[in-house]
């Protein structure tokens, strides 16, 4: 009988834990401009291979500044939050700003920072890990497309 069976028999592809959210977090300074960026005023937009987009406060940072962040990820769920195991610490360089009239209201600017000084070891773990929960979330939307 269906109701009887548990949630990984139902679905085996798709583990109800795999919807917790995760919080990335970022820190660090504007090192060229000895901007400090307090937690919360950087959010995490895209991931790239070597680096990543970010929303940023508006006008504190330029292109070709260099800055020495932190960045950590949890998983959030309602029970407490659980830590990933690597967290990174980066230097990078400043390769592209875009100001929009939205993040203008918002008061913020997009940025592209690309990684000069990093542990490649720790930002794959990193990567991994987005990359697993994007798998487990296509293989839940390919299911309940059927």
């Amino acid at each position: 009988m269906a109701a009887d069976r548990s949630e990984g028999e139902k679905n085996p592809f798709f583990k109800i834990e795999d919807l917790r959210n995760l919080e990335v977090s970022i820190q660090g300074r504007n090192s060229t401009s000895t901007v400090q960026f307090e937690e919360g005023s950087l959010r995490l937009t895209e991931i790239l291979e070597d680096g990543m987009w970010i929303e940023a406060p508006i006008r504190s940072c330029s292109i070709g500044h260099s800055l020495v962040l932190d960045i950590q990820g949890k998983k959030i769920s309602k029970k407490s939050a659980e830590k990933l195991e690597s967290k990174i610490h980066v230097l990078g360089v400043i390769a592209k700003v875009e100001i929009d009239a939205e993040g203008v209201k918002k008061g913020v600017q997009n940025v592209k920072v690309r990684f000069k000084e990093f542990s490649m070891k720790d930002w794959k773990a990193l990567l991994k890990y987005f990359s697993e929960r994007q798998w487990s979330l296509n293989m839940l939307i390919k299911q309940t497309r059927k």
